[in-house]
C-alpha cells in the first residue's frame, strides 16, 4: 500500500470538501441577506399607505430625497363646562288632600270621560295632561301654575290640574283609587322646589 498517495487523495477530498462548504455558507448568507432586504422593502411599501413611513433596518439607509411625514398634532380638547347642581328651595308648609276621578271628587267633571281602546279612564286635568297617580296634582296656579314640579316626601309631582277649594297653600295629591284618597286624609307638609345653582 502506497501511504503517501492515499494521504495525498484524502487531503484532496478535505480541500473540495471545504470549498463546498465555504460555496454553501456563501449561497446562505447571501440568500438570506436578499430575504432580509426584500422583507424590508416590503415593509416600507405597506408602510407607505398611512401617514408615517415606517423603516426597520440595522444599517442606516440614505436617501437622496427627504422624506415628507405628517406630524400627528392633538387637537385641543373642549373643556368641559361647569354643571349645574340644583337645591331644595322649601315653599313653606302646605295643606295637603288627595281626590281621585270619582263623582265626589270631582262632581260633574267626573261624568262622560273617554276610555281608551283598552276600556281604561282616561282622566283629563286642567292643564290637557292626563291624570297620572304619583305625578299629578292639583294646586292654585296663582301660587304654582301649570307645570311646576315639586317635591314633597321626596317624590317629584307636577302641578297639572286646578279646583275650586285647592286655594292659597294647598294642593290636592291625584289617586286612582277613592278608598286610597280617603286613606291619604288631611296632612300637613312641607314643600320644595329645585332651583338650579350655576357652578364658577
Amino acid at each position: 500500500m502506497n501511504y503517501s498517495r492515499t494521504a495525498t487523495n484524502r487531503r484532496k477530498n478535505q480541500i473540495v470538501f471545504r470549498r463546498i462548504l465555504i460555496s454553501w455558507i456563501i449561497v446562505l448568507l447571501i440568500g438570506a441577506t436578499i430575504g432580509f432586504l426584500l422583507g424590508i422593502s416590503i415593509k416600507a411599501v405597506g408602510a407607505s399607505d398611512t401617514d408615517e413611513t415606517v423603516i426597520e433596518t440595522s444599517t442606516p439607509i440614505v436617501t437622496s430625497a427627504p422624506i415628507n411625514r405628517k406630524i400627528p398634532t392633538s387637537e385641543p380638547q373642549p373643556t368641559a363646562e361647569p354643571q349645574p347642581t340644583t337645591e331644595l328651595v322649601s315653599l313653606g308648609e302646605f295643606r295637603i288632600t288627595a281626590y281621585c276621578h270619582c263623582e265626589k271628587c270631582c262632581g260633574d267633571w267626573s261624568k262622560d270621560r273617554p276610555t281608551s281602546e283598552d276600556g281604561k279612564l282616561l282622566v283629563y286635568t286642567a292643564s290637557g295632561d292626563l291624570a297620572v297617580e304619583g305625578v299629578t296634582i292639583a294646586a292654585d296656579t296663582n301660587v304654582l301654575p301649570f307645570g311646576t314640579e315639586v317635591i314633597i316626601d321626596d317624590i317629584k309631582y307636577i302641578v297639572q290640574d286646578r279646583g275650586r277649594a285647592i286655594k292659597n297653600n294647598r294642593i290636592d295629591v291625584y289617586f286612582e283609587n277613592h278608598q286610597d284618597a280617603l286613606e291619604f286624609g288631611v296632612q300637613y307638609k312641607e314643600v320644595f322646589i329645585e332651583r338650579m345653582i350655576e357652578n364658577d
